[in-house]
This record gives C-alpha cells, sequence and structure tokens, in this order.
C-alpha cells in the first residue's frame, strides 16, 4: 500500500472547471487523463478545457486502484493548517505537493453531474487502510455542500452509520465562521480544531490537527477506539461514461 500511494506516482494536472456548463457537457473524464498522464510517460502539466475557463491545478493519483483519481484532500507533513474559515473551503488552498483541499466548489462541479466513486486512505500504527464508495456527490454552495454517499462501500476502515465517514452522510459542511452541525452546545469545527461534514460531531475528523492524539485530532473511529491517522488521501473517480 505505501509503495501504491507512492508520491512518484502523482502527478499534476491542470483542469479547465466550468462555471455555467456541467462537466459532462464538455470533453469526457478528467480521470481518465489523470491515468494516461503517467502511461504515455507525460513529464509537464497539461491542461482540460472547459469553458468558460477557470484555471484549478489538481493532483492526480495515477496508480492506486487502476488510477484514475483526482485527490481533493491530502495531509502527509502538517505544515498546512486547516483550521481555516469557509471561504478558504470553499475555493482551496495548499500547496499540491503536500497538504491541500481541493475546494467545495470545485468538488461541487466535478461530482454533482457525474457518477463518482470516492476512495479515502490512511496511514495509522505502522500500517495503510482504505473504504471506497460506489457513489458520491457534493451539494450546492447555497446548502452548504452537503456530503451524500450512496450504493456500496469496500474496504478495511469500518464505516457505516456509527462509524468513519459514512457517520457524517447527508450532513452540510461546517466550519469555524459556518456552524451547520446539530450539536446544541457547541460548534463542532471548534471543539475539533478542523472542517468537516459533522453532525453531532463526527466518527472522523481528517481534517483535525496534524498528529494530535485527542480530540482535535485528525483521525477515525473504528469499534471500541479511535485510531489517529498520520496520512490521509480523500479522493474521486469517475465510474462509466
Amino acid at each position: 500500500m505505501a509503495t501504491t500511494l507512492s508520491a512518484s506516482l502523482l502527478c499534476l494536472l491542470m483542469i479547465m472547471l466550468s462555471q455555467q456548463q456541467t462537466i459532462h457537457d464538455q470533453p469526457r473524464n478528467p480521470n481518465l487523463r489523470c491515468r494516461r498522464y503517467m502511461l504515455n510517460g507525460r513529464k509537464q502539466p497539461y491542461q482540460v478545457t472547459y469553458e468558460p475557463l477557470i484555471q484549478r491545478y489538481v493532483l492526480c493519483d495515477a496508480k492506486t486502484d487502476y488510477g484514475g483519481w483526482i485527490i481533493f484532500q491530502r495531509r502527509m507533513n502538517g505544515l498546512e493548517d486547516f483550521y481555516k474559515p469557509f471561504d478558504d473551503y470553499h475555493s482551496g488552498f495548499g500547496v499540491l505537493g503536500g497538504d491541500h483541499w481541493l475546494g467545495l466548489e470545485h468538488m461541487h462541479k466535478l461530482t454533482f453531474n457525474g457518477n463518482f466513486e470516492m476512495r479515502v486512505d490512511v496511514f495509522y500504527e505502522g500500517s495503510w487502510h482504505h473504504a471506497t464508495f460506489d457513489r458520491v456527490w457534493i451539494g450546492k454552495t447555497e446548502n452548504n455542500y452537503i456530503l451524500t454517499l450512496v450504493g456500496n462501500y469496500r474496504g478495511d476502515l469500518p464505516n457505516d452509520v456509527y462509524y468513519g465517514i459514512q457517520y457524517s452522510n447527508g450532513m452540510p459542511f461546517t466550519t469555524l465562521d459556518r456552524d451547520n452541525d446539530w450539536a446544541f452546545r457547541e460548534n463542532c469545527a471548534e471543539s475539533h480544531v478542523g472542517a468537516w461534514w459533522y453532525k453531532w460531531c463526527t466518527r472522523a475528523n481528517l481534517n483535525g490537527r496534524w498528529r494530535q492524539s485527542n480530540a482535535t485530532g485528525m483521525f477515525w473511529r473504528i469499534p471500541g477506539e479511535i485510531k489517529y491517522v498520520e496520512f490521509s488521501e480523500m479522493k474521486i473517480r469517475r465510474r462509466g461514461p
């Protein structure tokens, strides 16, 4: 698994995201281009054009599970602070070669009009673990980017309505300055020092503080205990045409 997620297997792709037209109205499958990037031996970033143009670099995982993944969240070195306001999570932040967040608006445009699966890879206690969901989409900004997961789940991370990210299914996104969770006496983003699709509050906190072994840290809850995560990647890939 460590080899699979090696940084040498990741490449940069410039995606032009559409403001007015849906992704499937434009040239298909930017994630397939992520896969072909490595197979064709390309060494420089290249463009996939959408009209009207918004330039956005994304990091591609061209190897894991046959590649084609667009990475939208990465935590690897703790150099980027993820305790940020809503506008930052809306637009995206960080350094693609390190810790970064693609941006909720870009994630919405990619997933809401296409058939995308989602994969989460985490490293804790010396081993890699993953969770893959058949279908994901991120809602509109006016609904605070509600997370929707449907279909089957596969992987070795416990994940159901009580554990992992599945607990957050159907929830809007909460940040330190926009409280959309269901907790009555707190803003879960403040108490967990992060931002997430919090409920009461969460069973996974991959945008928490790096290498903190408490409620403010990066963690994934499993039956009977909490695993504190040292590395995480969240990624999406189009399924079919």
